[in-house]
């Protein structure tokens, strides 16, 4: 007879299942992403992130900003919490751009806004907050968040805390004005700086930062973080010859390299196929495919 799941992995169950579907957040599923959120288990608050991310429905800020303020709590719990405002954050920008005249609740953006910015000003919060604090609010969609949130990049890139120079880059890789720190930052010494220098060169679309990638993916010497982030970049970046190069990591024995290779295979030939598609200048018409002129 097979063991009967205990209350937290049926919990863990749930919310899997609830993040395929993509439901809007009612009270119940409010109150399910709570318990998913608040659990000791990191698989569990994983699975609460993707539901809340995959929903992107603004009703779960208040809970969010709830726990993420709630100094009560442990440091990582609140740390994750904010982690899953990025992305709602980031839809509201994406929204706000291709649909500029739609008709929008901003007070839910501007709690937000203001509970990010004091968890970062507050000196007596634990590190993990403040930093997380920053790392989302990069992603916030207006102008007015720009003053506080560059001065908190820049300052975090000039600390002599490792932890803090890791989310100024991730925080760089968010945004186009920081091309010349991510490229020093390739340089470093230190795997783990170089390591993020890579992501966020890539999520900048860093052309210059092409060979760094090809070269550390090359080498089997290279740390391995840096290579599986190499491998990631190369994806986004599309230099030559990364095609050769992704194709023989593929081929790799480490797991995580091979899959990180075969993504960005696949990000690489859908990048391919979009710029084939399309039309170019002497393309258009002005008649649609299956009308014809006058």
């Amino acid at each position: 007879m097979s063991a009967e799941l205990t209350p937290e992995q049926i919990l863990h169950l749930n919310l899997l299942k609830l993040a395929e579907a993509h439901p809007e957040a009612t009270e119940e599923l409010i109150e399910i992403a709570r318990r998913g959120l608040c659990s000791s288990d990191v698989a569990t608050r994983e699975a609460a992130q993707e539901l809340v991310v995959g929903s992107g429905d603004e009703a779960f800020v208040p809970l969010i900003l709830e726990l993420a303020t709630d100094a009560t709590r442990a440091p990582q719990i609140r740390g994750d919490a904010i982690i899953v405002l990025g992305p709602v954050l980031e839809r509201w920008r994406q929204s706000a751009i291709i649909e500029p005249e739609a008709a929008r609740d901003e007070a839910p953006l501007t709690e937000a806004r203001e509970a990010l910015e004091a968890l970062y000003r507050d000196a007596a919060a634990p590190t993990l907050v403040r930093r997380r604090a920053v790392e989302a609010a990069i992603r916030g969609p207006h102008e007015d968040w720009r003053a506080w949130v560059e001065g908190a990049v820049r300052a975090a890139w000039a600390s002599s805390d490792k932890r803090w120079r890791v989310t100024a880059l991730f925080c760089m890789g968010q945004r186009s004005d920081f091309k010349a720190e991510i490229m020093a930052a390739l340089s470093d010494d230190d795997p783990e700086i170089v390591r993020e220098a890579l992501r966020a060169a890539g999520s900048a679309s860093i052309e210059e930062a092409g060979p760094y990638a090809l070269a550390a993916a090359r080498d089997p010497g290279t740390d391995r973080w840096v290579r599986v982030a190499a491998a990631g970049a190369l994806g986004q970046l599309a230099p030559e010859g990364a095609l050769e190069v992704l194709e023989d990591l593929e081929a790799e024995d480490d797991e995580l390299l091979s899959e990180v290779a075969a993504e960005s295979l696949l990000e690489m030939t859908v990048l391919a196929q979009l710029e084939q598609d399309e039309p170019g200048p002497d393309d258009h018409t002005p008649f649609g495919d299956d009308e014809e002129p006058l």
